[in-house]
């Protein structure tokens, strides 16, 4: 029986992993150049760029999926916090940066709130609103 897995982001890749391990023949498919999803790359002009900055918020799933193949994810890859985790960029004015602290990253939020709606007595709505548009 063979199992096709449509996307190769991290949750097809994790199940294509899983299911072969099992020993089940498993073909992955995906629409983009090459496999990723919110873990690919892109580059322009001698720039890259990361697609998915927020991947590595639950370190416990991955901890959790290694563990499967008796191996630890420092085993491939290194990792380094990053403060702010990243920033969403606007073509208007502001930017929103991501913390990993919620206090800062609220602070961001209300500074950005400050720039966007000129009224101090905005509703939660107009914020949601306004960072939406980000």
């Amino acid at each position: 029986m063979n199992i096709v897995i449509v996307g190769a982001g991290f949750g097809g890749i994790s199940a294509a992993a899983l299911l072969a391990q099992k020993g089940l023949e498993v073909t992955v498919i995906e629409k983009n150049e090459g496999p990723g999803g919110r873990a690919s790359v892109y580059s322009e002009g001698g720039f890259t760029f990361d697609m998915g900055p927020s991947w590595y918020l639950m370190p416990d799933v991955f901890e959790n999926f290694f563990a499967e193949f008796n191996a630890k994810p420092e085993d491939f890859y290194d990792l380094k916090k990053l403060e702010p985790a990243y920033r969403v960029f606007s073509t208007g004015e502001g930017s929103l940066m991501y913390h990993l602290i919620l206090k800062r990253t609220m602070n961001s939020l209300t500074a950005l709130r400050r720039m966007v709606v000129k009224d101090s007595g905005s509703t939660w709505n107009q914020l949601v609103n306004s960072t939406t548009r980000l």
